[in-house]
């Protein structure tokens, strides 16, 4: 027994460099394998409507590209189509007006911005393995690039009307190409990757935690982290980074002076950041790290895999890589806490370094199971096998039932026709949980209003939309004088169109 158990140990202790290690064809083959079917099962739905699991983010998203279209206004400055579609205060819309400028070729569709993800999903599966590579090996590069493509919520949103594909592809492109520059010292490398990773913490602020494994990448070069703190270019670098994603922010908030939109960047209002004392609770990290990474994001298997992956040897400095970038990630959830507690989607930048421990792993186990004895190599063999198989079963059942809310026709039926009604200029007044998917599909500008959000009111818009649950949202004296004596003038599905009495 204490022989087994030392050969046990050896899975995660005596092992040959990851870096030198050959790739068997048949491996090879089967992990491409799997990355195209992930690419393929990306396009199902590819022509859906944003409606459906976070069609909240989607319909938001959809509206600012289509008002790019419509008003052919310049990326800075956004609209969205609540708030009376006036400015909006946001992250920097490059996804969205890239969108828009297909739009002037396409017309207006969906698919355009799913395709747009899924290019940009493709594109980070392709820089994780090229990033990989320069940190573990060939091998692992590969099992962490499929690992990625596979996972369950990487496929959903790595097609859904967001930006958070091109996010990741950004963060991951630009540590590449900052890892080229710290080893080439070329200035194209160096100015591949600022632009790249400003794009990103333009596209989304919270992205400013990749300063940490930016430094932690400086220090494995010429010197260390003395002679990275003291490199003026890196400081110049930084600067210029932090500058420009300012002068956006600033200019941001302009608006929201302007007109009163924000997407609660900074106020915390729209569940981001902000009462901090849930940190102090339980349920914080049993929600993001249980509900969401463990069961969304990983799946159980592969979380399994992952903490296996946190015990792997590591053959030089650089192979911390990834423990750095989590860390970086981690600080991100205890400050964005509200976000990541409840929207699963803000964990997406954990993935790709939990990919990379994760294949890490697996590389262990398929190296080092020759050293154990038979019986204990054959059930060590299997467990992997099952846990590789559940992940890619589990992972292929959570992605169809995130699929199956893109099948809701009743909300599009009535908003097709409801459209046929509402004059084009005309401003609806959408009652509901704030939502904005209904004025998006009607194409209408307005304001979404409840109990609890009364901005609106004063502009008497002359349609009224409700939800088939109106009660809920219209139980208080605010609003029972704007729906007494509305006129009905179509209902579908529980879903009522009104016209406000004068």
């Amino acid at each position: 027994m204490p022989q087994n158990d030392s050969r046990f140990r050896k899975l995660f202790t005596a092992r040959p460099s990851m870096q030198n290690l050959p790739v068997p064809q048949l491996l090879r083959r089967a992990l491409f394998a799997l990355i195209l079917l992930s690419v393929v099962v990306r396009f199902i739905h590819i022509d859906a409507t944003v409606i459906g699991w976070h069609s909240w983010r989607q319909a938001d998203t959809a509206a600012m590209a289509r008002n790019f279209h419509d008003y052919g206004e310049s990326v800075l400055y956004p609209r969205a189509d609540w708030g009376g579609g006036d400015y909006v205060e946001t992250e920097f819309q490059a996804y969205t007006y890239l969108v828009a400028a297909i739009y002037n070729v396409t017309g207006v569709h969906e698919a355009v911005g799913r395709v747009l993800s899924i290019l940009f999903a493709l594109a980070a599966i392709a820089g994780l393995y090229f990033l990989a590579r320069r940190f573990y090996g060939e091998s692992v590069a590969l099992i962490t690039a499929t690992v990625y493509a596979v996972l369950p919520l990487t496929m959903y949103y790595g097609r859904a009307f967001m930006p958070e594909s091109m996010m990741l592809s950004l963060i991951i492109w630009g540590f590449y190409y900052f890892d080229r520059w710290r080893e080439s010292a070329q200035w194209t490398h160096a100015v591949a990757a600022w632009v790249l990773l400003t794009l990103a913490v333009l596209l989304k602020i919270p992205t400013l935690y990749i300063g940490l494994p930016l430094l932690f990448i400086a220090s494995t070069y010429r010197g260390g982290l003395p002679a990275a703190l003291r490199s003026i270019w890196l400081w110049i670098f930084a600067a210029a980074l932090v500058g420009v994603t300012a002068l956006w922010y600033s200019h941001a908030y302009s608006l929201f002076l302007q007109t009163g939109n924000t997407f609660g960047i900074w106020t915390g209002s729209t569940n981001k950041w902000g009462a901090y004392d849930s940190l102090l609770t339980l349920k914080f990290y049993n929600d993001i790290l249980f509900k969401s990474i463990a069961e969304r994001h990983l799946t159980w298997p592969g979380m399994l895999l992952f903490i296996g992956g946190l015990f792997v040897r590591r053959d030089s400095r650089r192979e911390w890589f990834a423990e750095w970038w989590l860390l970086a990630v981690i600080v991100y959830f205890l400050i964005v806490n509200k976000g990541n507690q409840v929207h699963e989607y803000y964990q997406l930048p954990f993935i790709p370094p939990a990919a990379m421990i994760i294949g890490r792993m697996l590389e262990a186990l398929r190296s080092n199971l020759s050293l154990l004895a038979g019986g204990m190599r054959r059930t060590m063999q299997g467990f992997a096998i099952f846990l590789i198989a559940a992940l890619l079963l589990l992972s292929g059942m959570r992605y169809s039932m995130l699929l199956k809310g893109e099948n809701d026709n009743t909300i599009i039926a009535f908003a097709e026709q409801a459209r046929q009604i509402i004059p084009a200029d005309a401003m609806v007044l959408d009652i509901g949980d704030g939502n904005p998917v209904m004025l998006y599909l009607l194409h209408r500008k307005g304001w979404i209003v409840n109990c609890g959000i009364l901005t609106g009111l004063d502009r008497r818009p002359p349609y009224i939309v409700l939800p088939p649950d109106a009660a809920v949202y219209t139980d208080c004296d605010a609003l029972r004088p704007v729906l007494d004596g509305a006129e009905e003038l179509y209902e579908q599905g529980g879903y009522r169109l009104l016209r406000a009495s004068n």
